[in-house]
């Protein structure tokens, strides 16, 4: 993991201080810290560093394909009982297109791959002649998405998932704006606030086998979520700019413990710092 950050870092250094241009070509990188991880409403770890880059090209008149990876590296290494992580760490490639289908309407459609990289292939057991077991947890797993995007008033749009090694399904609608604060005296800076609603439902909740399923995860499958965030964004170029901002998130799962995500915090609040870079 070590590597894969220094990669992310030298990639956004080189391109926030303008080393290489690439005809034609869009790109943008970030590198960011979050006190906590949330990810669609569920708790799942404290103190990540995530690096993100993306490569962009425009194709025909109103299409836009693009490639990238993105990264969820936890900062303190936890393992429960059986030496599970309790925080997966992440590296997730990824394909898409978009199409402007009108002047307001833009549809997304795209595949990720998800590597879970510390996740072991073993896990301790009691005393058996057979010794450690294999992890019923999957280490990688494909997942493709679909969306509608409108250029109007916040933002929005809708996007549905679909993850075949856990054979989740997430639908989740997102809205955004941006108010320029340079009005009153402060140049290049502005606040950004989102909110998003969504809905998950997880049949083999971390890839996990049938067995586990039904011995651990046996409770409600699915639950919706919430979240709210709001950073202040300073640009320190027209290529760079520096945000720290605060997020809110949480679900309605039923707090049992054979529920995967009922098992974590209700509500999550947290902060996140991010240097991001476009060209």
């Amino acid at each position: 993991m070590k590597k894969v950050a220094i990669v992310a870092i030298t990639l956004l250094s080189l391109g926030c201080l303008g080393a290489f241009e690439v005809p034609a070509l869009n790109l943008d990188a970030n590198v960011k810290f979050s006190t906590q991880h949330v990810k669609r409403g569920f708790d799942q770890g404290k103190k990540v560093f995530a690096p993100a880059i993306r490569v962009s090209l425009p194709v025909l008149e109103k299409g836009k394909v693009y490639a990238g990876a993105g990264a969820i590296i936890g900062i303190e290494s936890e393992r429960n009982e059986v030496l599970i992580p309790t925080l997966r760490n992440e590296v997730n490639p990824y394909v898409g297109a978009s199409y402007d289908i009108t002047e307001i309407f833009t549809v997304d459609a795209g595949y990720i791959h998800h590597f879970y990289t510390n996740m072991p292939k073993e896990i301790l057991s009691t005393p058996q002649p057979g010794g450690n077991i294999p992890s019923p947890f999957k280490r990688n797993t494909s997942e493709m998405y679909v969306g509608v995007l409108a250029d109007v008033l916040l933002s929005p749009s809708l996007y549905f998932f679909y993850d075949f090694g856990s054979k989740e399904v997430n639908i989740e609608g997102c809205v955004n704006y941006t108010y320029d604060l340079g009005q009153f005296g402060v140049s290049g800076l502005a606040l950004e606030l989102g909110a998003k609603l969504g809905y998950d439902r997880a049949k083999r909740p971390f890839a996990c086998n049938k067995a586990t399923v039904e011995s651990i995860f046996s409770g409600r499958k699915g639950y919706f979520y919430y979240g709210l965030a709001s950073d202040a964004v300073y640009s320190f170029t027209e290529h760079a700019k520096g945000r720290v901002g605060v997020e809110l998130a949480g679900n309605h799962a039923k707090r049992e413990a054979n529920s995967w995500a009922g098992t974590g915090a209700k509500h999550s609040l947290w902060f996140n710092a991010s240097v991001d870079c476009s060209f």
